[in-house]
């Protein structure tokens, strides 16, 4: 029969099969790991910017939510302001009534100055001495039904108004 070489030689060949099988299922299962690994790294990855989105969106309503409810108590306190000059001694033209002006800007940070008008919209007592005497146009911010009522509105054409 068959020689010794031709053995061994069938021999190699069979342990070649059985190596090469093993690298085979060796490769498959590292590429399987590898591949398993990246899904899973990105799974979290997208989850976790999911996640760091929500808690941005949640953090900017907050400050909204905190901004708005400051503004209005803002607000709120420039109506009360602006109510307290025209009933309040402030609303006199004399030296008193210019120190309730000041009295009422020292006390209110959120207002840059203080002005009264008269019915022709000439200013007739200020905080700023440089504005008596000044005429506004307070139609673009005034009705002429609003009464007492206070607006929100632009600053008037000179910037301490």
């Amino acid at each position: 029969g068959e020689t010794t070489q031709a053995r061994h030689h069938r021999r190699a060949l069979k342990n070649n099969s059985r190596i090469s099988a093993t690298r085979r299922l060796l490769v498959a299962g590292l590429t399987l790991i590898v591949t398993g690994t990246l899904v899973a790294s990105t799974f979290i990855a997208l989850r976790l910017r999911q996640e760091a989105i929500a808690a941005a969106n949640a953090t900017v309503a907050m400050h909204s939510r905190a901004f708005e409810d400051h503004l209005t108590l803002a607000l709120q306190a420039v109506d009360i302001t602006v109510k307290d000059i025209v009933l309040g001694p402030a609303a006199r033209t004399d030296a008193a009534g210019n120190n309730a002006l000041f009295d009422i800007l020292r006390n209110a940070p959120h207002l840059r100055s203080v002005s009264l008008l008269d019915e022709s919209g000439s200013v007739v007592a200020s905080t700023n001495p440089a504005n008596v005497g000044l005429q506004v146009d307070a139609r673009r911010y005034l009705s002429a039904a609003a009464g007492a009522v206070s607006r929100c509105s632009r600053p008037a054409a000179t910037p301490s108004c």
